[in-house]
């Protein structure tokens, strides 16, 4: 009594290493040898094989948030979407970016042309998978999906086994994008919670 739901909470995975999910239905001798038979399958059949970068666009790993971000931010924010501040000081803060006490450090993967950032997500490893924290891109054009092939053959390069992100309200455009990636939505968690005082409306 007395909340309201504000968002749900959803996420989305893709899978690039089959051990994952056949450590659990296959004895250990046979797990690394059946996974070395289907990554390369899932390889092959992953969208990003089929989506070119945009000539213009390139990959940027920056250590430190910086203008940049900002100016997209502000650019995304004037439209209709509602989002929270994304100052480079508060994304750094956030994300203890430059901090080296961080357990786990974040890291940003973006795309920038003529030296705007275009696309951006901030990710973390976890026991192998690589979890999206933040995301943001330009609404019109190739950004999003260009930034989500460059991103998912970065991980798969690396030997991530899987990719998840976790978001609350996640914009349709983005579910679409991930949807056409091979992402598979997963149990919806708890969802936001906004506490209404008795009475308002």
């Amino acid at each position: 009594l007395g909340y309201r739901e504000l968002a749900p909470r959803t996420s989305y995975a893709k899978l690039l290493r089959a051990e994952v999910a056949l450590r659990h239905r296959l004895p250990p001798a046979l797990v690394q040898l059946a996974s070395h038979l289907a990554d390369p399958a899932l390889a092959a059949f992953s969208r990003e094989r089929l989506v070119r970068r945009p000539p213009g666009l390139a990959v940027d790993r920056p250590a430190r948030f910086d203008a940049r971000f900002e100016d997209l931010w502000r650019a995304v924010a004037s439209s209709s979407r509602v989002l929270v501040e994304r100052s480079a000081e508060i994304l750094d803060w956030r994300y203890e970016q430059g901090s080296p006490d961080a357990a786990r450090p974040c890291r940003i993967f973006a795309l920038e042309r003529a030296g705007k950032i275009q696309a951006y997500l901030v990710y973390q490893e976890r026991r192998g998978s690589w979890h999206v924290l933040d995301i943001l891109w330009i609404d019109e054009g190739p950004a999003l999906e260009a930034l989500l092939a460059e991103f998912l053959r970065e991980a798969r390069s690396a030997g991530a086994a899987a990719i998840v992100l976790s978001t609350y309200g996640i914009p349709a455009s983005l579910a679409a994008a991930l949807r056409r990636f091979g992402f598979v939505q997963r149990q919806t968690r708890p969802p936001l919670m906004l506490h209404v005082p008795q009475g308002s409306p």
